[in-house]
């Protein structure tokens, strides 16, 4: 048949798919683009999150523990009767609070110091794999390409995340809101709950 006599294509030499269904084409590279971009801003936007939560817990633990000792021999502390243990209790939830967020940002200098050296390892072995498609193609070249040791599974960069930080973390917070539920709770028993409904 005609079709057997025919010379095979090679795949060198085939049209790409891109060159075909160009509009197509066009469109994936825009959603490719637009579709990065999202991502790499969310990751700035999580980073950003987690850095102002750290200092914003440090700086709510430390604002309420300077307004709960400055307000001590105060008006409204008398009338809600507040007790040694209570006030003893209040202060240790935000002197814990105060200590966890300190501790985290600490904490987040380190693993941020680790996370760079481990990036600039990675960064060095990636272009040592791009320069070596780069050289000639000698049989020992392709050889050395072959057998080059497949790289060792890592978290990508952006998802890396330590659990020490967000423990601490969650631990100021915590301790912040129980410090807060405290006072609420003591506030609570003093309010006529009827009368402020209108029982």
């Amino acid at each position: 048949m005609e079709g057997e006599n025919r010379p095979a294509l090679k795949l060198a030499e085939l049209p790409a798919l891109r060159d075909i269904y160009r509009v197509n084409a066009t469109l994936a590279d825009e959603e490719l683009f637009i579709t990065t971009r999202r991502y790499e801003q969310t990751i700035d936007r999580r980073d950003k999150l987690r850095e102002r939560t750290r200092f914003g817990l440090l700086a709510l633990n430390a604002a309420s523990l300077a307004a709960l000792l400055s307000s001590l021999g105060s008006q409204w502390a008398t009338r809600l009767q507040f007790t040694e243990a209570d006030i003893a209790q209040t202060v240790l939830c935000f002197l814990v609070g105060l200590m966890a967020g300190a501790v985290a940002i600490w904490w987040s200098g380190i693993t941020a110091t680790q996370d760079a050296a481990s990036d600039f390892e990675n960064l060095l072995e990636v272009r040592q794999r791009k320069a070596e498609y780069d050289r000639a193609a000698t049989p020992e070249a392709e050889l050395k390409l072959i057998n080059r040791p497949v790289p060792e599974s890592k978290i990508p960069p952006d998802y890396r995340w330590s659990k020490i930080d967000n423990l601490l973390t969650n631990l100021a917070g915590s301790a912040w809101l129980g410090a807060v539920a405290g006072i609420a709770w003591k506030l609570s028993q003093h309010v006529q709950w009827c009368g402020l409904w209108w029982c």
